[in-house]
């Protein structure tokens, strides 16, 4: 016979440790609240049981709305102030090093220390209330915020960058969704605060409120004796990059040039300080390069030698130290947003935003140069399409695997139809097969665009097969060989690679180059 089975129901019980531990509380507090006059302790700081179960019971629905009312008008007002201050000492270190450690002061500061400077400086009760309650909940919010800003990985605000955003559309495109589920957390931790504060609040001369009836009525006793806290009239009645681009218009037409502009590097030096040591590290030094438009130039150069420093320089994210690089007659650094638009680049990982749609993603850019939303959508698709993702235009970056996503942000950055192109090792976490599969794909599309095209890459394979020109690069981007492909011949490449591997290693040009170059 087949034994049956029923699904067993939890049982709440209350255990008996509880009971006694309350049990215990309860007369512990009787007895406090009762010897309270003797020991010279005022009778509304321990009520008895009774007292707050009777205050308890003359809460009306309108206290309870008054009290809600108060927390939610408060919260509100201090969310939008600690967002803005945290905006403002986001984009200024100056600011954000001062304030930071004021704001931690705030914090430490007793509630009922911020009741009593309420009560000196403002004549209002509601007042009152709501600066308690501002002065409370505010540098919560500030922080929280200022913090998960901080937190936005550096791949992400440098892909952003990239794209040139307006200060605004940097945070809204941006940051304010990566802070999200930031914010939620900071909305609950602060409703629960704010509810305790008001109820103490509320004692500074309230003639409603929860606070209000708890204790009840108006004023505060000390000492036995009743004092008015409502002591009548009386007190007193601020990139993304920089501010010069704060006030700007999302909507920016983009000037296409007739071809893309030759770039020229002219004694190009890029010096950092260490914050620990202070100590001067040279990641660039005297750079000399012309490279003519349309053209496919690869970068190698062993781990440290300046490849990405050199990129931050031609985005526009850093500024030389001395030296230039002109793209045309214009800085990509000084002309920051003559460039919108007009230089898109691949990284090494996708850093796709992963609360956007393959589709969203990658018409980023476009909403960013301010395009028609219909125009955005067929351009992007149609990247996409190309791309051989066609049927995975909703999905989320979790969704699809490391060379589809990569794909993504390749159509992310020819989306734009760029004059200048920048892959810094966008193909190298890739296996082999996709990794070759996508590296023609770019190149196809590039010259197919008219682009000028610049690669980062470690693999000399890869160099020589999607080169015009190889340039090498030695410590501090010293420029160790300008290596012209089409001299070489096929049959050749073998002993190209060769000349090419000893000179990294021997951090000079090798002869063999000179013949050819």
């Amino acid at each position: 016979m087949t034994e049956g089975y029923r699904e067993s129901v939890p049982v709440l019980t209350f255990p008996r440790q509880t009971f006694v531990s309350l049990l215990v509380f309860a007369l512990i507090w009787e007895a406090l609240s009762y010897l309270a006059p003797y020991l010279g302790i005022p009778p509304f700081a321990i009520p008895s049981l009774v007292r707050i179960a009777k205050s308890i019971a003359t809460i009306t629905p309108v206290d309870i709305v008054v009290t809600l009312a108060r927390v939610i008008a408060a919260l509100i007002v201090s969310f939008l102030l600690g967002i803005a201050l945290a905006m403002a000492m986001y984009r200024s270190d100056s600011l954000d090093k001062y304030l930071h450690p004021m704001i931690r002061l705030f914090m430490a500061v007793p509630v009922v220390s911020w009741i009593l400077f309420a009560v000196l400086w403002f004549p209002g009760v509601e007042f009152r209330i709501a600066f308690v309650l501002v002065v409370v909940c505010g540098p919560v919010f500030l922080i929280d915020t200022l913090d998960a800003m901080h937190g936005v990985p550096r791949e992400l605000r440098h892909m952003m960058q990239s794209f040139r955003p307006t200060t605004w559309q940097y945070f809204f495109k941006l940051m304010l969704p990566a802070i999200v589920p930031t914010i939620f957390t900071s909305w609950k931790v602060n409703i629960s605060l704010a509810i305790r504060v008001v109820t103490i609040a509320e004692l500074v001369g309230a003639v409603t409120g929860i606070g209000h009836q708890t204790f009840g009525g108006t004023g505060a006793v000390f000492r036995g004796r009743r004092v008015r806290l409502d002591t009548g009239a009386g007190g007193f009645a601020v990139p993304a990059r920089g501010n010069r681009r704060a006030g700007r218009s999302a909507r920016v037409a983009v000037a296409r040039m007739n071809g893309p502009p030759p770039i020229a590097v002219r004694g190009l030096r890029k010096v950092f300080r260490q914050t620990t040591t202070g100590q001067s590290v040279i990641a660039i030094d005297r750079l000399d390069l012309d490279i003519s438009p349309r053209e496919v130039v690869a970068i190698v150069g062993q781990t440290g030698c300046g490849k990405s420093t050199f990129f931050d320089l031609m985005i526009g994210l850093e500024a030389p130290t001395e030296g230039f690089i002109h793209i045309g007659d214009k800085s990509p650094h000084s002309d920051f947003d003559h460039f919108r638009g007009k230089i898109a680049t691949v990284f090494q990982q996708d850093r796709l935003l992963p609360w956007r749609s393959a589709l969203d993603n990658a018409r980023l850019p476009l909403e960013l140069i301010g395009l028609p939303e219909d125009e955005q959508r067929n351009r992007a698709l149609t990247w996409l399409q190309r791309l051989g993702l066609g049927n995975f235009i909703d999905a989320y970056p979790h969704e699809l695997s490391g060379g589809m996503r990569q794909r993504v942000a390749i159509a992310r950055a020819f989306s734009v139809e760029p004059d200048i192109l920048l892959a810094d090792e966008a193909f190298g976490h890739l296996d082999e097969v996709t990794a070759a599969e996508l590296r023609d794909t770019f190149l196809k599309l590039a010259r197919e665009c008219g682009s000028t095209a610049i690669l980062i890459t470690h693999q000399l394979e890869e160099a020589i097969s999607v080169g015009d020109r190889i340039v090498v690069f030695g410590q501090s981007a010293k420029l160790l060989a300008d290596i012209h492909v089409n001299r070489w011949k096929k049959t050749a490449y073998p002993l190209l690679r060769e000349a090419i591997q000893s000179t990294l290693q021997s951090n000079r040009a090798d002869p063999r180059l000179a013949n050819a170059s």
